[in-house]
């Protein structure tokens, strides 16, 4: 549906493009109210059916904790799906960051070099950078907590 949509947008057709879209969130809308409902009647008769079977009192708590323990549970595939979303990033983001350095650099590249009083930064600039990663490199604490660092430890000195 949506593959339909985009190719009507790029084809320049954009009044049916809109015209498709209002009619696609409306049906979609509807749709999810009536599922909405469905779910709710479904519910409704399980309680009653549990009321039957146990109680209205152990009814009305079994499905309190059922609906509180699928709270917590959702709200914990939330913080996880973040997490690995968010280690995602750090990891695209790296590789990124450095490719942009690069092009940035090649692009300048040819400016700089064309003025000799520019090349001082062009070296130093790099070479400062190159420095302070090394430095904070070395006052970053240990990936693992508990495990320390080889080089702060005597006994492997020798």
């Amino acid at each position: 549906m949506f593959r339909g949509l985009l190719g009507a947008a790029l084809a320049g057709e954009f009044q049916q493009v809109t015209d498709r879209a209002r009619r696609a969130a409306l049906l979609l809308s509807i749709a999810a109210v009536a599922i909405a409902v469905g779910v709710g009647f479904l519910i409704g008769a399980c309680y009653l059916l549990a009321a039957r079977q146990f109680g209205n009192l152990e009814a009305s708590i079994g499905f309190g904790v059922a609906f509180i323990v699928i709270g917590l549970l959702c709200l914990l595939a939330n913080r996880l799906a973040a997490r690995h979303a968010r280690q995602k990033r750090k990891l695209e983001r790296g590789p990124e960051l450095r490719g942009l350095a690069i092009a940035g650099a090649l692009a300048a590249l040819p400016t700089l070099l064309r003025h000799p009083k520019a090349l001082l930064p062009v070296v130093a600039l790099p070479a400062l950078g190159l420095v302070a990663m090394k430095i904070a490199d070395e006052n970053r604490s240990p990936a693992v907590p508990n495990q320390r660092d080889p080089r702060s430890d005597p006994s492997a000195w020798r």
